[in-house]
């Protein structure tokens, strides 16, 4: 396990320190398995320590450790603060970060803070997924139990069907009733007759870049809306796509075995992952105010 490719740290009032990784992890992102539950924020960084959301995040965080019923372990700024080092320090180019927020210490790492930070080196999809899209099936036996929050059990709970395999890139979440909601990692949109359209906040997770592509396609003059898609709707779609903070917009281009459109990313998916990428290049700032 690289030290220079996965980073981890306790998080408390007097900055990150560097903790050692138990033995015999399948993963360095499984150290949080064991660990008391909580919720999380995963990001990723740009130009080595500039990240791109950061107050929403933050700001997400807070609300969720309050819903979850756990007193703040650590405000904003310390957080801030805290990022800025991991990242500044981080040995890699740029990192994906996931700070856990816990609602007892981390003691089985030797640590009395309630706050554990994961840096590891980013790897993002290849850029033939980008080009190209992807394939995904659907899932209907997977709940979460609080949508809107991000709670660390889901992760594992969501493990068996994360997917990355060539016919299922991620899955996607199916309520009950036959609707579309999110994938297990990420938002889903959907283009149809021309407007994006992604679920309700009110069942899926408010995402940081579910946000602000809804705030682009604004921008854009894109018609948009937040309405679900009925799984028998599928063949009605053009286009689809995947949005996190880390990922940023992977196009979706066969969904349930159905093919979108014409089988490629579409105009408007295009259009979105390049307004996107212009914003990360002009709204990246450090997580400290620069001098």
């Amino acid at each position: 396990m690289p030290s220079s490719h996965h980073e981890l740290f306790a998080v408390n009032s007097g900055g990150p320190r560097p903790l050692a990784f138990p033995q015999g992890l399948a993963s360095p992102a499984h150290v949080f398995d064991e660990l008391p539950p909580g919720i999380y924020e995963a990001l990723r960084t740009f130009e080595h320590n500039r990240f791109v959301g950061l107050e929403t995040h933050l700001d997400r965080a807070q609300r969720s450790i309050r819903q979850f019923g756990m007193s703040p372990p650590l405000g904003s700024q310390a957080i801030r603060a805290a990022l800025h080092t991991i990242a500044t320090g981080f040995a890699g180019q740029d990192a994906k970060i996931r700070i856990d927020f816990l609602t007892s210490p981390a003691t089985t790492l030797g640590t009395d803070s309630r706050v554990i930070a994961l840096a590891s080196e980013l790897q993002l999809p290849a850029p033939e997924i980008y080009a190209q899209g992807v394939s995904c099936e659907l899932v209907g036996q997977l709940r979460r139990d609080r949508p809107d929050i991000k709670e660390s059990k889901w992760v594992v709970d969501r493990r068996s069907a994360e997917g990355g395999t060539p016919t299922n890139f991620e899955s996607v979440l199916v309520s009950p009733e036959g609707l579309l909601l999110e994938g297990v990692m990420s938002n889903f949109f959907a283009v149809r007759e021309g407007k994006v359209l992604t679920a309700p906040a009110s069942g899926v997770l408010p995402g940081v870049t579910r946000g602000i592509i809804l705030d682009l396609a604004l921008k854009l003059g894109l018609p948009h809306g937040e309405q679900s898609i009925q799984q028998g709707e599928i063949p009605s779609l053009q286009e689809a796509f995947f949005s996190t903070s880390v990922r940023s917009i992977v196009p979706v281009v066969k969904l349930d075995g159905v093919i979108l459109g014409s089988g490629a990313p579409g105009p408007i998916t295009l259009q979105l992952m390049d307004a996107y990428a212009d914003y990360c290049r002009s709204e990246a700032r450090s997580a400290e105010p620069e001098a």
